[in-house]
């Protein structure tokens, strides 16, 4: 090998920073890209012609589009085969070259991926092959099309609780922890799970008809023993109970910290966009225990959190400073000013409480948690304190 050969190959391995060549390397980013594609789903016709404009990589792509399906890092980086802080750092050059300032703006700007109209039905009919009940089904395929909870309620005519138990329900048992991963698992095989060989399925049948000849036996053993007969088993639970949570801004870490020394057993938490884990927000905490045994609900129970780190201003208007406060901070916003209680103002008895006349965010926007909104008022504050 020449001299000037041998320097070039130096040179090659260490700009890559290894020993690995650029074209070998190149090679497999774009191999890892292609496989991620299928599994990953794409953006609005817009937004992938925004990407292609600015001249994204295609793994940055992925990695934008892993945040418009709703994907963790965590979950987005098995699927493009690389690490979570990888995943991070190609979504941070991403918003850079798209000028955006994070993955709230993306996100409000382009939206999900649009659902083509076969797309419920078919899912509908792909997670009931997969052993979920008609509503967990139908709740999951029309989150998998991109719409809300309210959306949902409206559009099954069922309460926003039964939208919220359901998609707790169906994640469960599909074992997924994110609309993202439920757009995968669609798109991976929308013809549901696998068929069973037949010598697998005949062995479960005679198992399941010899439990049956057994459970017949300890039925007429049970009546005929005196004394001993039981009245009738209590059904579980069928749906998730909500149970209550801490509100406002919390570390998650401290939170899932707290429920396991409560005697929780497991707890789940599906993300709901960027997620913070020092600065989020619980948006609905669920159990799998027995809701006529409230120690059930914790002990030895599976809890399924929800959180998020972007937030909707709530409207403070009219109200006073402490009603205004803890609106606010029950959102994940910090009001500015805020206040707790009232000491009064001796020697001037206060007749009409100030109320809020202004607020710097607009309600019904879309703010990270943690913001701050100011307020102003239209009678002096004396008296409040924090």
């Amino acid at each position: 090998m020449s001299v000037g050969r041998m320097a070039n190959e130096v040179h090659m391995r260490v700009a890559t920073g290894g020993g690995v060549s650029r074209p070998i390397l190149e090679a497999r980013q774009g191999r890892e890209a292609r496989m991620a594609e299928g599994r990953i789903p794409t953006a609005s016709p817009e937004a992938e012609r925004l990407f292609a404009e600015r001249g994204l990589t295609e793994r940055e792509r992925l990695a934008a589009r892993s945040v418009l399906a709703g994907m963790t890092a965590e979950a987005a980086a098995p699927l493009m085969g690389i690490s979570p802080s990888t995943v991070g750092s190609l979504r941070q050059n991403a918003y850079r070259k798209l000028g955006l300032s994070g993955a709230s703006e993306l996100i409000e700007k382009y939206g999900a991926p649009a659902a083509s109209p076969s797309v419920v039905p078919a899912g509908r009919e792909a997670l009931r092959a997969r052993g979920l009940s008609e509503t967990q089904a139908s709740v999951l395929a029309l989150v998998a099309a991109g719409n809300s909870s309210s959306e949902i309620a409206r559009e099954l005519g069922i309460a926003p609780g039964t939208v919220s138990s359901a998609r707790a329900n169906g994640y469960r048992l599909l074992g997924i922890h994110s609309r993202g991963e439920l757009v995968g698992l669609l798109a991976s095989g929308e013809k549901g799970a696998p068929e069973r060989p037949r010598g697998q399925a005949r062995r479960r049948g005679a198992l399941a008809t010899v439990s049956v000849a057994i459970l017949l036996i300890l039925l007429a053993v049970a009546a005929w023993w005196p004394g001993k007969q039981a009245g009738p088993a209590e059904a579980a639970p069928d749906e998730l109970t909500a149970i209550s949570h801490t509100h406002g801004i919390v570390s998650l870490d401290d939170v899932v910290a707290g429920y396991r020394e409560g005697g929780v057993a497991e707890v789940r938490v599906t993300r709901e966009g960027d997620v913070d884990d020092e600065r989020c927000l619980i948006t609905e905490a669920l159990s799998d225990g027995d809701p006529r045994l409230p120690d059930s609900l914790y002990e030895g129970a599976t809890v399924y959190l929800t959180v998020t780190s972007d937030t909707e201003v709530p409207s403070v208007y009219d109200m006073s400073p402490i009603d205004a406060t803890r609106a606010l901070e029950d959102a994940g916003l910090v009001p500015d000013p805020a206040f707790t209680s009232y000491q009064g103002v001796p020697g001037k008895p206060m007749v009409n409480q100030p109320r809020v006349t202004s607020m710097s965010l607009d309600p019904g926007t879309e703010a990270r948690v943690g913001t701050a909104v100011s307020l102003a008022y239209d009678a002096p504050l004396e008296g409040y304190g924090r």
